[in-house]
């Protein structure tokens, strides 16, 4: 398991959801991964991802088009409903991501993250 904290800046609950599945998905990529299994304690990003909830906003329809495209490059992901009560990693780092100051040494925007990676 590995977890992360990341600055989105100002953001909706269902973006910061939806930054941490597309982090994942490009940290993952970079490491080579090709299998994942994901838990999420968003119904709402889990049903949206696996097209059984629409998706409204036009930004997180953005976003999800992004994350689709992510998913092609694997052989296999899993993405699964867990919880909150039982998701107690994803708790603790959501906690400190929202406890951080911009200048926190490990802290870097999703922005400067993607900028830094081809996927082409």
């Amino acid at each position: 398991m590995f977890g992360a904290c990341f600055n989105i800046g100002r953001a909706t609950n269902n973006y910061a959801e939806y930054s941490g599945l597309y982090f994942c998905l490009i940290l993952n990529t970079l490491l080579g991964r090709r299998h994942l299994a994901i838990f999420s304690d968003s119904t709402l990003v889990v049903g949206q991802v696996k097209g059984n909830m629409k998706v409204r906003h036009p930004i997180l329809k953005e976003v999800i088009k992004q994350v689709h495209q992510l998913v092609l490059l694997y052989d296999e992901i899993e993405l699964n409903y867990m919880e909150r009560e039982l998701n107690t990693a994803a708790d603790h780092f959501a906690k400190h991501s929202v406890n951080m100051d911009q200048d926190y040494k490990y802290v870097y925007s999703l922005q400067e993250i993607v900028s830094s990676i081809d996927l082409s």
